[in-house]
């Protein structure tokens, strides 16, 4: 494997572990503090 395609998979892999830890934060926050709570 040439170095251009292990920089390549490299950032795929950083992407994707980006959006995936960025997802779990993100439904983490929305369990504890729901996007529009009711208004009363």
């Amino acid at each position: 494997m040439n170095s251009t395609r292990k920089l390549w998979v490299g950032l795929a892999a950083l992407l994707i572990a980006s959006f995936a830890v960025l997802l779990w934060v993100g439904s983490e926050v929305h369990r504890q503090a729901p996007l529009c709570p009711k208004r009363s």
